[in-house]
């Protein structure tokens, strides 16, 4: 009875803090800003592209996104059916349903705080940079590339974790239909084609990414609720009672240690990881300074309720194992409940499935080519302007989409080479890919957050348009706080290699930050700042 209350008083707690943070920064909002209700579309285009201007980047990128837009990017990219998808069953192992009643609750304060954080950042940095132009703007070019390197590095194993597991469905699926064995080459194969596909979306600029963002957070919302209410109607007398929730039964040893409780506590906050995502969309978002930091915050917000529903429903519909589980279980547990009950709406929940995870990969793919993009456009080498480069009929860089897809592509194909993406006890890169996104996204967040904490101490900066006033300070410390010890436990619980890669990552980012630009055989005139070449510029694109 006792632990039933303790797990309510949470649930609503961790919801109050969202909202307390919330109604600070909507009340610093009103404060500071003035209604922009009135203002027309094109009167608000000319405001963020001066605000941009200003910085001295031209408006290459179309700005045609709305809040709902950018928020869809942040929700799609972090996707917390792709992740309970992944997780349940490694969490359900090792702390059983504690992991999904009380650590996703305190993994996602932890996400709260971090996302307001970093929504205070974004606001003040009207740029697509993200993480790198955050750290570029209080600590220099050295601190800006290893946030940058740090961040690639993070999209880079969310790439290949999201579109690995979509790949192994696919892969499954096709072998039972069409009768092949299953292989490193046929599996390939099925990661290539999703990429291809991913890649051919993002080409196509615009429109089209949007549409499918949309459509990726209402396919998600959609799944969880059928799931929840599907399992909750049909299996309700049956059900755990609710005690169940908050008992510690991994694997059904009823063995559980600091170090279990732990790993699950990181797992649930990966759940998180890519909420930063419409960051990126700055340069295509209608009123920015306020929409983009919305988003950045509201994402986990609403992540965190619909993953906690889903997942505790599907706590409630399992009992204990008696051994280890792996990240199959939870298709396997929805296949036995919805498939006992109907064939056809277990395969349009599998579908489901596919799509979040194949739709997470591409948006992450369009945020890494977002932040690739604003990097080699700060660059003044012959490369960096190659790369940066943003063809009209697309308003979208092409040559960094298809660079990051063969880079994807060769990753999935050294991994493979290695070591089968899955074999009969689960899948042998989960551990690796979850540590890097875990440890070089911490880091990359870390590095501007302590920057500006290193600012605040020495000089008062003026509040952007979305802050959250007296609370900012404290904020921010408990956020670079627990991004560090995030940092340390995943090193030290999940993945010591992905420490190592992270770190070398770090140095080598920092180290070639500092080479001289003498080196350049062909030096190229600096960016752009004169007002007549910013329009010059601006001329080969469309706007409105």
């Amino acid at each position: 009875m006792f632990n039933i209350l303790g797990g309510v008083l949470l649930f609503a707690a961790v919801c109050g803090i969202g909202l307390f943070l919330a109604v600070a920064a909507q009340r610093q909002a009103g404060k500071g800003t003035q209604s922009r209700s009135s203002v027309t579309p094109y009167l608000q285009y000319i405001q963020d592209k001066h605000a941009l201007n200003a910085l001295g980047y031209a408006q290459q990128l179309r700005r045609n996104w709305s809040g709902f837009g950018t928020f869809s990017a942040s929700f799609t990219s972090m996707s917390i059916l792709a992740g309970a998808a992944i997780y349940f069953g490694p969490v359900f192992s090792l702390t059983g349903a504690w992991g999904f009643s009380v650590a996703l609750p305190l993994a996602a304060v932890l996400a709260f705080l971090v996302g307001a954080a970093n929504a205070e950042l974004a606001s003040a940095n009207p740029t697509s940079g993200g993480c790198y132009h955050w750290a570029r703007a209080r600590g220099g070019k050295a601190w800006s590339w290893g946030a940058a390197w740090l961040r690639g590095l993070s999209d880079l194993g969310l790439f290949i974790l999201f579109t690995g597991f979509a790949a192994q469905l696919l892969h499954s699926s096709a072998a039972g239909y069409l009768g092949f064995s299953e292989g490193r080459i046929s599996f390939l194969l099925c990661a290539g084609l999703l990429l291809f596909t991913q890649a051919l979306v993002v080409l196509q600029g615009r429109t089209i990414v949007r549409v499918f963002m949309r459509l990726g957070v209402w396919v998600q919302v959609s799944i969880v609720m059928a799931i929840a209410g599907g399992l909750f109607l049909f299996i309700g007398p049956r059900l755990q009672p609710a005690e169940y929730l908050f008992s510690f039964d991994p694997g059904g040893t009823g063995e559980v240690g600091w170090g279990h409780m732990l790993v699950s506590l990181l797992f649930m906050f990966r759940l998180f990881i890519g909420s930063d995502a419409a960051a990126y969309t700055m340069e295509e978002a209608r009123q920015p300074q306020l929409h983009v930091p919305w988003s950045v915050y509201l994402a986990p917000v609403y992540g965190f309720i619909f993953g906690y529903v889903l997942m505790t429903i599907m706590v409630l519909t399992t009992s204990s194992t008696g051994g280890p589980l792996y990240n199959n279980f939870f298709m396997t547990l929805l296949s036995g409940r919805w498939g006992a009950w109907n064939d056809w709406a277990m395969s349009a929940i599998s579908a489901g499935m596919f799509a979040a995870l194949w739709g997470s990969g591409l948006s992450v793919l369009h945020t890494s080519s977002r932040l690739w993009f604003v990097f080699s456009r700060d660059r003044k080498s012959v490369a960096g302007r190659w790369f940066a480069k943003i063809p009209p009929h697309s308003q979208t860089p092409e040559r960094l989409i298809i660079l990051l897809t063969i880079g994807a592509f060769a990753a999935f194909a050294v991994l493979v080479a290695v070591q089968p993406w899955h074999h009969g006890e689960g899948n042998a890169w989960l551990w690796l890919l979850t540590g890097l996104t875990l440890i070089c996204t911490s880091a990359a967040f870390a590095i501007p957050i302590g920057l500006h904490l290193s600012r605040r101490l020495r000089w008062r900066e003026a509040a952007p348009p979305w802050h959250l006033g007296r609370l900012s300070l404290a904020v921010h410390w408990l956020s670079f706080a627990g991004l560090l010890l995030v940092v340390a436990a995943t090193a030290l619980y999940i993945s010591g290699i992905s420490a190592i890669i992270a770190a070398l990552t770090f140095l080598c980012a920092v180290v070639t930050a500092q080479l001289p630009s003498i080196r350049r055989r062909h030096p190229l005139p600096p960016q752009p700042v004169t007002r007549e070449e910013l329009l010059r510029i601006e001329q080969q694109y469309r706007h409105i």
